[in-house]
């Protein structure tokens, strides 16, 4: 049930981005005046941001039920195998990434 609520929320989050990047911007973009665009996209940034800060609260606590389970855990900073490398990776871009969000909304 863990993993499929961490995928529901990464799917989300991550999802909502890109389809934002690569199908909204560039369709409002082609069809809407300046004026309009930059109200369109504010109205779905407040629309969209408490889901993606929903998904990204369920995808940490997901995340560390998840890794306390993983039998290649060795306990928090330890960085003895390479799967504990790719989490420190992968959580160190994680949490740029919401660095970043909260920045752009707040």
């Amino acid at each position: 049930m863990l993993y499929w609520l961490h995928m529901l929320a990464t799917v989300t989050w991550v999802g909502s981005l890109v389809a934002i990047s690569v199908l909204v911007l560039p369709a409002s973009a082609r069809t809407l005046k300046l004026p309009d665009r930059l109200g369109f996209i504010a109205a779905l940034q407040k629309r969209l941001e408490p889901l993606a800060w929903f998904s990204m609260g369920l995808l940490a606590v997901t995340g560390l039920f998840q890794m306390s389970l993983n039998e290649h855990y060795n306990g928090f900073l330890s960085i003895s195998t390479q799967w504990s490398i790719a989490m420190l990776v992968k959580h160190s871009l994680s949490l740029l990434m919401a660095v970043l969000s909260a920045i752009l909304t707040w």
